[in-house]
C-alpha cells in the first residue's frame, strides 16, 4: 500500500487506519462500535480531558443532525488498574461510526492525524448510511455474502491453526453447538423444518446471520491472537465463542437464535433483485 504523508510521530498515516480497524469492536447484533479512550491517542490526542471537550462538540453536531445521540454516543464506565491492585472508575463512551466521524470533523484541523481519519470516516459513513437506505432484502443478501465471506476466511484461519480440512465439518459444528444451546447443525436445521440438504445461512433472517457473522469474525480474531495450532484448541475456542454469543444474545433478552422463523430462500431473493435490475437497465 502506498504511504501517506507523516503524521507527528513519523508513523505513517495508514498505520492510523490500521489502527482504528484492529480497535473496532462487533457487538452480537453485527453492529460495530469503538471505545472512546482505545481511540483517543489514535485520534492525536494526549489528554484525555482534551479529547472529552471534542465529543461534546460533537455531540452537539449529532443533535443538530437530528440524530439520537445515546445511540452514536452512549456513556459508560469502566475501572482503570492503579497498580497494587487498586482500581478508578472512570467514563468512557460506546462509539459509532457515525460519532466517530463527528469527532473528527470537530477535532483540531491542525492534527494529521484528525485529517486523515476525517477522510476515512467521512466515505466509510457513507457506505454505512447507504446500506441502512437499502430495502430489508438487499441488507439481508449483502450480509449473507459478508457471511460467505467471513466463513471462507474463518476456514481459512482454522487450517492455519491445525485444524485437519477433513475435520473441518466438525470444528464449525463446535460453533453452532455453542450458538444454538448444543444443537448441531443438522439439529437446527430440522428443528426449523428445514431440508437436511439445504444451507441454513440461505434461509434465516438478518439478525441471525448477523449472530453467525459475528461469532465468525470473532473466533478467526481469537485463533490468531491467541496462536492456537492445535485442532482440539481450535474446536474449543469456537465453542466458547459460539457460547459468548449466545449468552450476550440472552442477556440483552432478545430471542434465541433457534426460535428466529425462516425467511425467503436468498437465492430466489438475488434472483429477483438480479432481474429487477435488469429491467430497470432495458
Amino acid at each position: 500500500m502506498e504511504e501517506l504523508i507523516q503524521p507527528n510521530d513519523g508513523k505513517p498515516l495508514n498505520h492510523v487506519i490500521e489502527e482504528l480497524n484492529e480497535l473496532r469492536h462487533i457487538n452480537s447484533a453485527g453492529k460495530e462500535y469503538w471505545l472512546a479512550r482505545e481511540i483517543q491517542a489514535t485520534f492525536g490526542y494526549g489528554s484525555w480531558d482534551s479529547f472529552t471537550r471534542v465529543i461534546e462538540r460533537a455531540q452537539t453536531a449529532c443533535k443538530t443532525r437530528r440524530q439520537t445521540l445515546e445511540y452514536h454516543f452512549l456513556l459508560t464506565t469502566k475501572l482503570l488498574p492503579l497498580g497494587k491492585g487498586a482500581q478508578r472508575k472512570v467514563e468512557d463512551y460506546f462509539l459509532s461510526r457515525l460519532a466517530c466521524y463527528l469527532i473528527a470533523m470537530e477535532g483540531s484541523p491542525s492534527k494529521i492525524e484528525i485529517v486523515t481519519i476525517k477522510a476515512y470516516f467521512l466515505v466509510q459513513t457513507k457506505k454505512q448510511e447507504d446500506f441502512e437506505a437499502m430495502p430489508e432484502d438487499q441488507k439481508r443478501l449483502a450480509k449473507r455474502k459478508q457471511v460467505a465471506s467471513n466463513y471462507t476466511e474463518l476456514s481459512k484461519t482454522a487450517v492455519n491453526s491445525g485444524v485437519k480440512p477433513k475435520h473441518m465439518g466438525i470444528f464449525h459444528d463446535k460453533g453452532y453447538r455453542g450458538m444454538y444451546g448444543e444443537k448441531s447443525a443438522r439439529s437446527v436445521k430440522r428443528d426449523k423444518g428445514l431440508d437436511e440438504k439445504a444451507n441454513l445461512m440461505d434461509f434465516i433472517g438478518f439478525e441471525e446471520l448477523a449472530a453467525h457473522d459475528f461469532k465468525n469474525s470473532q473466533t478467526s480474531r481469537q485463533l490468531k491472537v491467541l496462536g492456537i495450532n492445535t485442532e482440539d484448541a481450535a474446536n474449543d475456542v469456537h465453542y466458547k465463542v459460539g457460547k459468548k454469543v449466545r449468552n450476550t444474545i440472552k442477556e440483552l433478552g432478545n430471542p434465541m437464535p433457534e426460535t428466529l422463523p425462516l425467511e425467503e430462500d436468498i437465492k430466489k431473493i438475488e434472483r429477483r433483485l438480479v432481474k429487477e435490475l435488469k429491467a430497470k437497465k432495458s
